[in-house]
Formats: C-alpha cells, sequence, structure tokens
C-alpha cells in the first residue's frame, strides 16, 4: 500500500509519489492533464503500473506517448466523474468513463476486473476522489487496435491513427 500523503493530497500528489507509476505520470504530464487531476472533483482513476506499459507490444509506448490526441483518449479511459471504492464496483456491470465508452466489471473470485485489467491496489483515498491501481492499460472502448506488429514494425507505417478505426 502507497504512503499516506494526508486528508489535503490530491490524485495528482499521489500519482507523483506512488513508485511504479512513471509511465502514466509521464502520460499525464505529455496530455497536460496534471491541473485536471489536481482539481477536478469527484473522480475515480484506475492507474496502471509500469509493468502494464511494459506489456504492450514493440514500439506501441513510444508511438503512443508521440501522438497527444491519442494519449489523451487513452487517459481518459482510466477516468470516471466520480467517487467510486472497490465495495460499489462490485455491485456493477459497466462503468462510463470520460470518453463516454463503457468498462466491463466483472468479478473472478475476489478480484475486480476492468476489462482485461485486475485492480492490485484499491480505494487510495485522495482530496479530490480515489486511485485504484491495475495491472493492464484500458484502451478507449469505441475503437480497435489492428495488429500491433504490422502498425509498429519498423520501416512500415507506424501511424498510430490506425490504432484507433472506429468500430462498424
Amino acid at each position: 500500500m502507497p504512503e499516506k500523503l494526508g486528508e489535503a493530497a490530491t490524485i495528482f500528489d499521489y500519482i507523483q509519489k506512488i513508485p511504479n507509476l512513471d509511465d502514466f505520470r509521464e502520460a499525464i504530464l505529455i496530455s497536460e492533464f496534471d491541473g485536471f487531476l489536481n482539481q477536478i472533483s469527484p473522480l475515480t482513476v484506475f492507474i496502471p503500473t509500469d509493468d502494464a506499459f511494459d506489456k504492450l507490444p514493440r514500439n506501441a509506448r513510444s508511438s503512443l506517448f508521440k501522438e497527444k490526441f491519442h494519449l489523451m483518449r487513452v487517459i481518459k479511459s482510466h477516468i470516471i466523474f466520480d467517487r467510486i471504492g472497490s465495495g460499489d464496483i462490485t455491485d456493477m456491470e459497466v462503468l462510463r468513463v470520460a470518453t463516454g465508452g463503457l468498462l466491463d466489471v466483472s468479478m473472478k473470485g475476489t478480484e475486480i476486473w476492468l476489462d482485461n485489467a485486475k485492480i492490485v491496489v484499491a480505494d487510495i483515498q485522495c482530496l479530490n476522489g480515489i486511485i485504484h491501481i491495475i495491472d493492464g492499460v484500458l484502451w478507449p472502448k469505441n475503437t480497435f487496435f489492428q495488429s500491433w506488429d504490422r502498425i509498429f514494425n519498423p520501416g512500415k507505417d507506424s501511424d498510430i491513427d490506425k490504432l484507433f478505426i472506429k468500430e462498424k
């Protein structure tokens, strides 16, 4: 469990202090969401660990971090405009994120899963909301991703826009 920072600590304060969240913190800074996560309330933020970003296919992370628009969409897929604790999540089938998309909620024994990501640390209380740390990166629901190897293979077109193709 991360160290407690006190009642006045915001979501972004915690993101800066919790180990193994460097990639998400970098994404927040690149997309300029730090002010948002310091002020807007109440929020629930599902924060992927650095290990979750490491699971992304070859070159996906660096390509994503070069495209601010798409990075913002991915970050918004981790934010809910409400304070929702893990006890409340277990009673839900879906959660609506800031993109407008839905996350599927499922229980596997006592574990809470959001799409393909498991909550590994729950209920970090902050001044302006709550944090849950997850072991996967959540993607915008109204899109699908083409073959990572084809898109991110060096020497081929690696335009990340091809990752965000609207479903038919």
